[in-house]
């Protein structure tokens, strides 16, 4: 179980902002949690459920489609 979290959290992904047109890439997606504000679930639950639920403009693209 943990081995299964650890490897989750250094899942890298791709966060484009809607609004400002940046795009940044992260190597995990905890870093990716940390550098825009907002709880590492709510990383998780967007490139699990594969929606694009905006944050401040926000929305995670999962780089294993």
């Amino acid at each position: 179980m943990k081995m299964e979290k650890q490897r989750r959290n250094s899942k890298p992904v791709l966060l484009y902002n809607m609004m400002t047109e940046e795009t940044r890439f992260f190597p995990s997606m905890k870093l990716a949690a940390k550098s825009i504000g907002v709880p590492l679930s709510w990383i998780y639950q967007q490139v699990q459920c594969h929606t694009a639920t905006l944050h401040d403009g926000w929305t995670v693209i999962d780089l294993d489609e």
